[in-house]
């Protein structure tokens, strides 16, 4: 009777284990995965010598981030550079009417030589930095007529 009760307990302790094991897989998921796209989208790209300046957060489990300077918008995915739009190809940047955590998802119409392409993306634009506020007063200044949306910067859900 001992011993059983022992084997019952041992099993009870191994299923504990896994419990804790599924647990902390699932965490990680969800804490280190969006901490390694993070440290990807810092300021450390560059095109010509000028640096790039990343304005979209991007999808969470998606290594595709949004870049611009005064040569044009680049798409990449991970570190490499997938394309590069000159500011003439975009035809509109718009704010979509889908909220996700009181954040408005915009995206960008670009004209390629295969027709439009369409990316989404949530503005990266934060406390402590302002690149997604940056990039719309630019095509604000540059190129108004492609800006369909209004950015408020401190109200970002509206």
């Amino acid at each position: 009777m001992v011993q059983f009760n022992h084997i019952e307990n041992n099993q009870y302790l191994s299923m504990d284990i896994l419990i804790i094991l599924l647990a902390l897989s699932l965490f990680s998921t969800f804490t280190i995965i969006p901490l390694i796209r993070f440290l990807q989208t810092r300021n450390n790209r560059e095109f010509e010598g000028e640096e790039l300046i990343p304005f979209s957060s991007g999808k969470v489990f998606s290594p595709e981030r949004y870049y611009f300077n005064s040569k044009g918008i680049f798409i990449f995915r991970a570190n490499q550079l997938i394309y590069h739009y000159q500011f003439d190809d975009l035809i509109a940047l718009e704010k979509m009417s889908v909220t996700v955590n009181n954040r408005k998802y915009w995206f960008m119409r670009i004209h390629t030589p295969n027709g439009q392409r369409h990316y989404q993306f949530i503005p990266k634009d934060t406390i402590f930095n302002d690149n997604f506020t940056r990039f719309y007063q630019f095509l604000k200044t540059n190129y108004p007529n492609k800006v369909k949306g209004k950015w408020y910067r401190w109200f970002a859900g509206i």
